[in-house]
């Protein structure tokens, strides 16, 4: 939850990334919270098959 509230709090002040174009400092906030995302869904997929 920690990398989607920096990713959120980043994109509402950030013009660049407000047009899905990750500023510099904007892309590894951006990457973080992707990563996390898709460690989420891989353990719930997880959960899922077993």
């Amino acid at each position: 939850m920690d990398a989607f509230s920096a990713s959120t709090k980043h994109t509402s002040s950030c013009t660049a990334c407000q047009n899905s174009q990750d500023c510099e400092s904007g892309a590894p906030i951006h990457q973080a919270f992707a990563a996390a995302q898709d460690a989420y869904l891989a353990r719930q997929s997880a959960k899922r098959r077993s």
